[in-house]
């Protein structure tokens, strides 16, 4: 199944999602992540004009354990609510930024 958080919507995560194996979660609203996870083998994508929260210690290193491609839009607002040092870790060998 593919996971999809539509423009003007918001999902706040209550579990962690598991994303299959040549499936994809796209945010084009806003995912409100808190402390959770997205795991699996699938893809994640942030879409411009869309937000992702996230307060994860490790950052988006401890919230996103994909294998997929990951995707960062410069035009979408990222926020971190949790005291981290590490925000963006060193994840630009598992990403594709636009």
């Amino acid at each position: 199944m593919n996971w999809k958080v539509n423009t003007s919507k918001k999902l706040t995560l209550n579990n962690d999602i598991p994303v299959g194996l040549l499936r994809s979660l796209t945010v084009s609203g806003t995912l409100n992540m808190g402390g959770r996870s997205i795991t699996g083998l699938g893809s994640f994508i942030v879409n411009t004009g869309s937000t992702l929260i996230n307060a994860n210690t490790l950052g988006l290193a401890g919230a996103l354990s994909l294998t997929g491609l990951l995707t960062f839009n410069t035009g979408a607002s990222y926020e971190f609510l949790s005291a981290t040092t590490t925000p963006l870790p060193n994840i630009a060998q598992y990403c594709f930024c636009r």
